[in-house]
């Protein structure tokens, strides 16, 4: 019986180590760690979750089996710059229980993770990451990303443009031209006729990869309403062959209107790329005829407005229309109705033969 214990407390002990959960808000728990296991983004290999730089606390909310089994806390955490010398580290870290919450059965506690940013010129990406172990149980370290300032650090080698080879949006890291927001004469133009856009991101080195997140688009949605597709419309590393991103602008308005869209793609670890350029809307000519329909209508409104005072300024009289109206009333009034009327006698004449006619009248005379 001992044996059978013995054995079997370890299988029990896996099970209630596998309950962990970590989230980084009380409704999102299990977006890091679920039923203890690592969520895409949060590894060392793949850390792609980005605090900005005003963020200076960070919250992880822990959950785990309390009253029947272990406790998770928090042993180690560290960055990269914490071995450097306070004059050129980037951020301050510590960690503290800012709340406990204890149930019947479970047990949440909120840590709470201050990471300060050093106030200098420039900017860089710092790796962060925390590990919480409990007794009987594994250690699990999960990873971020801390940006301090503006990084300047571009990704070599990182190319897009309109098809696999070119480089016309991004060259080497670095947006061109056409496609810079800074630079308010170049911007590229999306005519009218284009309701589709097509572009490829690739590495010059074949062997290189580089971690993005998910695209998105920033504009006026009640001009249009851009939607991506495509194998780079979703986070993930590019390795290997191009990533085509298809975007369809859904113009809402017909007018002619040119609205700016910026596609913003975040590099966790380099310079995010924002790629501003303009997409036009419908052709000027389409709204012409509703403009000169309001002209039309406005010149008629003039019009009956012009006759209505002329009218009132002039001198005509209106009595004798007026006493011919009430006439035409009170002959209405004094006739009979139709059904008490009575058929008037038909005039009898009689012929010289002593036959008696009748004598019908016409609008066209007598018969």
């Amino acid at each position: 019986m001992a044996k059978r214990i013995i054995l079997f407390l370890p299988f029990t002990l896996a099970i209630l180590c596998s309950e962990l959960d970590i989230g980084t808000d009380i409704d999102k728990i299990g977006n890091i760690i679920q039923e203890g296991v690592i969520q895409a983004g949060w590894s060392y290999s793949d850390a792609s979750y980005k605090s900005s730089p005003p963020e200076g606390e960070i919250y992880f909310y822990v959950k785990g089996l309390d009253l029947l089994g272990p406790t998770f806390e928090v042993t180690e955490f560290h960055h990269d710059d914490e071995y450097k010398d306070d004059e050129h580290k980037w951020v301050f870290m510590n960690i503290t229980i800012d709340e406990k919450i204890d149930g019947l059965f479970k047990d949440i506690r909120a840590y709470k993770v201050i990471q300060e940013c050093v106030d200098r010129d420039g900017g860089t990406t710092i790796k962060m990451n925390i590990t919480f172990k409990a007794i009987t149980c594994d250690p699990v370290t999960i990873n971020w990303l801390k940006v301090c300032g503006e990084p300047t650090k571009t990704k070599d080698g990182l190319n897009i443009g309109f098809s696999k080879t070119s480089s016309e949006i991004v060259s080497g890291g670095i947006v061109t031209k056409n496609f810079d927001g800074n630079i308010k004469n170049k911007n590229y133009i999306v005519q009218n006729e284009e309701i589709t856009t097509s572009i490829f991101m690739y590495n010059v080195n074949l062997f290189d990869k580089v971690f993005f997140k998910e695209p998105y688009i920033i504009t006026d949605h009640e001009v249009l309403y851009p939607t991506i597709s495509g194998s780079m419309a979703k986070s993930g590393w590019l390795e290997g062959e191009p990533l085509e991103l298809v975007i369809t602008y859904n113009c809402k308005v017909k007018n002619g209107f040119k609205e700016e869209i910026i596609l913003v793609l975040e590099l966790p670890y380099f310079h995010d790329l924002e790629i501003h350029f303009f997409k036009i809307c419908g052709a000027k000519g389409d709204s012409a005829i509703s403009v000169s329909t309001v002209f039309i209508v406005f010149g008629v409104i003039c019009v009956c407005l012009y006759i209505f005072f002329k009218i009132r300024e002039s001198s005509i009289d209106f009595s004798t229309l007026k006493e011919n109206f009430y006439d035409l009333l009170n002959r209405f009034r004094r006739s009979k109705p139709l059904a008490q009327r009575q058929e008037e006698p038909e005039e009898a004449e009689i012929d010289d033969f002593g036959k008696i006619e009748v004598n019908v009248h016409t609008l066209y005379g007598t018969t």
